[in-house]
């Protein structure tokens, strides 16, 4: 478990080839709950590959990862989520027909007696989660394809922190389109 002020991510000494291609040399970084970081530098350099090892997509050649305080191996995409680890890329992963509600429950949808969709509960969780986030949007019942690049991003971060993304992490969050 992580205590207040620990690293939440913790990477040493991080390598990632694919064949003869080095993604990552020798990369170690510490991440804490609350900060904000930006990882930059110039198209083939890693950052997107050292994303998909954080969230368990790719597995490191070698190196150690901790997430929480613990060591972890074997990092799934379904593990890193349920540790806190939740990303954003730059696809956004929307459904265009989809309601703004629709969406930021994606996956997990509440339902009533087991069997049905339960609208309003989806409805009053998105409202809640955009109001806290400082998000205004015109209706959570709005297909998602009618809002902006700016709106729709923040469709998918509301999506990945009703999902308990303690962590968040933005792929090229400044991409066009976005």
């Amino acid at each position: 478990m992580t205590v207040p002020g620990d690293p939440f991510v913790r990477i040493r000494g991080l390598d990632k080839r694919f064949g003869s291609v080095e993604a990552l040399q020798d990369v170690s970084l510490e991440i804490r709950l609350g900060e904000v970081l930006a990882i930059v530098g110039t198209n083939g350099v890693g950052k997107s590959t050292l994303v998909k090892i954080v969230s368990g997509v790719l597995r490191p050649d070698r190196g150690e990862l901790s997430l929480g305080g613990e060591c972890v191996e074997n990092l799934s995409p379904a593990l890193s989520l349920k540790r806190g680890v939740a990303v954003v890329y730059q696809d956004l992963a929307l459904v265009d027909t989809g309601s703004v509600s629709f969406n930021v429950f994606l996956g997990e949808e509440p339902t009533r007696w087991g069997l049905c969709l339960d609208r309003r509960a989806m409805d009053e969780g998105a409202e809640a989660l955009l109001k806290k986030m400082d998000v205004v949007l015109p209706d959570v019942r709005s297909e998602v394809r009618f809002l902006s690049g700016g709106q729709r991003q923040a469709v998918a971060i509301a999506r990945a922190l009703q999902r308990g993304g303690r962590l968040l992490i933005l792929d090229e969050p400044t991409a066009a389109g976005w």
